[in-house]
């Protein structure tokens, strides 16, 4: 038994899914102004960095050398924390 072929994605099928990815960065972004402009104090804006640190520190966690550990540390997150603590 064969494994089944892998089916590369057409150009239209790639432009697609950048423009999707563009689309939805654009709406959360105006999401984020819209409710910063009904807010007081600008709590959207440091809710919204804290949510892109942790999926910056997330997708760190995934690539390079710690996705071939298998580990979801990073030698980059200890790092940090060792300099943030001390």
């Amino acid at each position: 038994m064969q494994p089944a072929a892998v089916k590369t994605p057409t150009k239209a099928q790639k432009i697609l899914r950048r423009t999707l990815s563009g689309a939805r960065l654009v709406a959360g972004l105006a999401a984020i102004l819209w409710l910063t402009s009904r807010s007081n104090d600008g709590e959207p804006v440091f809710f919204a960095a804290a949510a892109v640190l942790v999926l910056a520190v997330w997708e760190l966690a995934r690539m390079g050398r710690c996705r071939s550990r298998g580990s979801t540390r990073c030698w980059c997150s200890r790092r940090v924390t060792l300099r943030s603590a001390g």
